[in-house]
């Protein structure tokens, strides 16, 4: 776990400035930096509980999806949320010129030539020219789109998890919901 979370770390920064990246780029990423966690957390649980290899793949699951939308989220925020909604420097990706999902779904909607002027925005550093661009082409409410999809795959993979208290099921429910609207 520890060696793919570093590899993806340098692959991340190789990325940076990168404007061809694709959605599939993206989301292997975020596996590799975030989501991957999230899963090795979760299937860990359900080994020590000594629970049926189905059930770890179960709880895995949930954990990827899980964290692919929680790294989404935390995406869109930088983007859309001031920083003092979020505990962190907001537009910080768009300063450090990586691609997220919000510039990824806006590229893949546009015409060539939209495109060479995103692209163009997006290499000078125009970082208030992209924020209108992104806000013009819907991306935020299209990403978190793509976040409730992954929300949804981790509800799914929860509710296969037989074993687990119907309590504690709905308590990680209720987190999931949540996430969709948790500023970090």
């Amino acid at each position: 776990c520890s060696s793919t979370i570093a590899a993806t770390e340098v692959k991340q920064l190789e990325m940076i400035g990168d404007f061809s990246i694709t959605l599939n780029d993206y989301i292997e990423l975020i596996i590799g930096k975030t989501a991957i966690l999230f899963a090795v957390a979760c299937s860990s649980a359900m080994v020590v509980a000594n629970e049926s290899s189905g059930i770890e793949e179960s709880a895995y699951s949930f954990g990827l999806n899980l964290g692919i939308a929680f790294q989404i989220i935390d995406d869109i925020q930088d983007c859309f949320s001031s920083s003092s909604e979020i505990s962190k420097e907001s537009l910080q990706d768009l300063y450090e010129k990586k691609v997220t999902l919000p510039i990824i779904i806006l590229k893949e909607e546009l015409n060539i030539e939209e495109q060479k002027k995103l692209k163009e925005v997006f290499s000078q550093g125009d970082v208030r020219e992209m924020l209108e661009l992104l806000r013009q082409g819907d991306a935020e409410a299209k990403s978190y789109n793509y976040a409730k999809l992954y929300l949804k795959k981790a509800i799914d993979s929860l509710n296969n998890i037989t074993s687990l208290n119907e309590e504690y099921k709905q308590n990680l429910k209720i987190l999931v919901n949540d996430l969709l609207h948790a500023k970090h």
